[in-house]
């Protein structure tokens, strides 16, 4: 047994600890996206991501991710999917890899910058059955089969804003 084959989670504190842990308690584990809920249901207001003059708050990011990882399950992703990101840094990048990591699955980093043919020939490698970003003359090359969210998307209203079910990634990225 490896630590690598063992499920991915992030210690965090809870919002709600009334006392200090003392040293004979187990750790509290919680996935990153049960603690963002947290840090959204506390203080809903606080800013979460500022990027290039842009800031969503902790609700905000909680509410647009869970739209977008609503929309990616539509599209086939689930747990242990990779989901291929070619979204330059931004508040869409946390967006993304918060609705990624909200269904369990795993983020795949690529350059918004990466030539159409070895995007494919990545996505290829990855089975991505969706990609987020990289601009129109990379998706081209793109099998037909592949789901193309282009920079900027937003989800549809169709797409519930509310809380998912807890998941935990494989890997936090690919």
């Amino acid at each position: 047994d490896s630590l690598a084959s063992r499920p991915s989670t992030v210690a965090f504190p809870s919002v709600n600890s009334r006392s200090a842990p003392s040293r004979t308690d187990p750790p509290m584990i919680q996935s990153f996206p049960a603690r963002l809920r947290e840090l959204a249901e506390a203080r809903p207001e606080a800013a979460a991501v500022s990027c290039a003059g842009s800031t969503v708050t902790r609700a905000e990011l909680d509410r647009r991710s869970n739209r977008l990882a609503r929309e990616l399950q539509a599209h086939g992703v689930g747990h242990g999917s990779f989901v291929t990101v070619a979204v330059p840094n931004s508040v869409d990048w946390f967006v993304a890899y918060c609705a990624i990591w909200k269904l369990g699955a795993i983020p795949q980093p690529v350059s918004a910058k990466l030539p159409g043919r070895e995007l494919a020939a990545i996505v290829g490698l990855a089975g991505s059955p969706v990609v987020i970003g990289a601009p129109d003359e990379a998706f081209e090359h793109l099998p037909d089969t592949i789901v193309r969210l282009p920079l900027g998307h937003q989800p549809g209203p169709e797409f519930d804003d509310g809380p998912l079910p807890d998941a935990v990634s494989p890997a936090w990225k690919a």
